[in-house]
């Protein structure tokens, strides 16, 4: 049985602007470090490059993923969702309605795209993995960017004892964040007397609109420059708002993160100035 799979489920806003953003190659590449750990893409986009083994793009219509959530969480969900965030609120569903694409990981997740992965099973070892059934990169709370989640009945399920739940999903434009307030409040208040042990823990970084970013991805790891700290991923979420250049190659061993360009490091040793 394989550890853990990252579920992703991608669509664009419009019907006919097929497009993965961007920075699509650069997240691809930083998850090719991370030959352990699977990423399972839910999309009706087609990926025409090639792609690391560890990503596995499954077709599925809007149509279709309405259905499943229909049918497992027996309630109505229109096909013209907001496909920015509504997707983001089926997220503690996942579990359930993949249920056949997961059989063979003993915990699934979701995830952002817009992140550079660090060394995920440096933090998602043996000793957490067997120590834990929910763990979260958010000190806080669930954490929408990751958080995984053991594989069985009772936490894939989880999600259909909020009274209301019903109701979230049936919205079709509102985004209610049930992936991370409204399922940190079910975790907390159900936790005990479903014997469920989960852990809240800073494993990433992300970019802020002050561009106080201090972080490097160098050999499939982030590293907080300052600090010297490793971190799990590097959250980018402030670059949506404009396009960062770059590129990729293999003389480049990573890149220096900064506010609005990532600067190319061909040399290991090279310290930021």
């Amino acid at each position: 049985m394989k550890n853990i799979c990252l579920i992703i489920v991608y669509y664009n806003k419009f019907l006919h602007w097929h497009k993965f953003p961007y920075w699509m190659d650069l997240f691809l590449e930083t998850c090719s470090h991370n030959p352990k750990i699977d990423w399972l893409i839910f999309t009706d986009i087609k990926y025409k490059k090639n792609h690391p083994d560890n990503i596995k793009f499954i077709n599925m219509s809007r149509v279709k993923f309405c259905k499943l959530i229909r049918k497992q969480a027996k309630c109505k969900f229109a096909i013209n969702f907001n496909p920015y965030y509504k997707p983001c609120d089926m997220r503690p569903l996942y579990g359930d309605i993949f249920k056949d694409y997961i059989k063979e990981y003993r915990f699934w997740g979701h995830c952002d795209i817009d992140v550079f992965w660090g060394d995920i099973v440096a933090f998602m070892d043996e000793n957490i993995l067997s120590k834990y059934d929910v763990i979260s990169a958010d000190p806080r709370r669930i954490c929408g960017p990751f958080t995984i989640y053991r594989n069985i009945p009772k936490i894939n399920e989880l999600y259909k004892l909020k009274a209301d739940y019903k109701i979230i999903i049936e919205d079709a434009h509102q985004f209610f964040k049930f992936d991370e307030i409204g399922m940190t409040a079910l975790l907390k208040e159900n936790s005990s007397n479903l014997g469920i042990r989960y852990l809240f823990k800073k494993l990433q970084e992300y970019s802020t609109s002050e561009g106080k970013e201090s972080c490097k991805w160098l050999n499939g790891k982030v590293i907080n420059w300052v600090s010297n700290e490793e971190l799990m991923f590097f959250h980018f979420r402030q670059w949506k708002n404009f396009k960062i250049n770059f590129k990729l190659s293999n003389e480049i061993k990573g890149w220096f993160i900064k506010e609005t360009e990532l600067i190319p490091i061909f040399d290991e040793h090279l310290t930021v100035k």
